[in-house]
């Protein structure tokens, strides 16, 4: 609250020398705050592209059966996959971040694997469209963007001994089987969801998937069944 404090301080001293005896509006003082952040500067642009997991790693409550699964390495799905990354290319980035922890070394051994014709993109998005990516923009790293929730951090921390039973007795019910009404809705659109994938173009459903309101749909599975559990989960 110090640190505000004195910024807050510093902003109306700084805006009152600015307008002398005139009272500035709101408008006057955002521009005052943004001038002061350099918030005027030109602000780079991000482009984030979901995307469901090519190698289904079946990792989540719902689980996608083999007869379900998109086959990405297909020669139609392939075909799907340039389709969809040549779409994503008219973005033209300069910088690549995936679902990965910090350390991206391996996939980057990977990627220049690929280059050197020494091995064949694998299944995962990370590859098929990243690596692609890379290669037609010609980057020579990616950025490992992934975090782990601070749960597991103190799981595994030098008081893991205290920590591990308070969350093991927190999240003991935490299983993914709620059987309340809104829990059903949503795995019976999971289901529906899967067949879209088989469906549609890879292109269309990466533009279904990424549309606004599907993405809202979507996080309002985190306020039923099994997040709504107790009090703290």
């Amino acid at each position: 609250m110090q640190i505000k404090y004195c910024f807050l301080v510093l902003f109306f001293a700084t805006t009152i020398r600015c307008f002398g005896q005139t009272k500035p509006t709101v408008a006057d003082a955002i521009t005052g705050m943004d001038s002061i952040l350099g918030k005027n500067e030109p602000q780079p642009s991000i482009l984030i592209v979901g995307s469901f997991h090519f190698g289904y790693y079946n990792l989540d409550a719902h689980k996608v059966e083999e007869d379900e699964q998109v086959d990405v390495l297909s020669p139609a799905r392939q075909k799907e996959m340039q389709e969809l990354v040549d779409y994503i290319s008219l973005y033209k980035p300069t910088k690549i971040a995936v679902e990965s922890g910090p350390i991206t070394g391996y996939i980057l051994r990977n990627y220049e694997g690929w280059i050197k014709g020494e091995r064949e993109l694998g299944r995962s998005e990370r590859e098929q469209i990243g690596f692609r990516l890379m290669k037609q923009f010609n980057l020579d790293t990616v950025y490992g963007v992934d975090a782990w929730p601070v749960m597991f951090d103190l799981y595994d921390s030098k008081d893991s001994l205290v920590m591990r039973p308070v969350f093991d007795s927190i999240y003991n019910e935490w299983d993914f089987r709620s059987d309340d009404s809104l829990s059903q809705l949503y795995s019976d659109y999971y289901d529906y969801d899967d067949q879209l994938t088989l469906d549609m173009s890879l292109l269309e459903y990466f533009k279904y998937m990424n549309n606004q309101y599907v993405l809202n749909v979507g996080n309002g599975s985190y306020l039923t069944g099994d997040f709504t559990l107790g009090t703290y989960e």
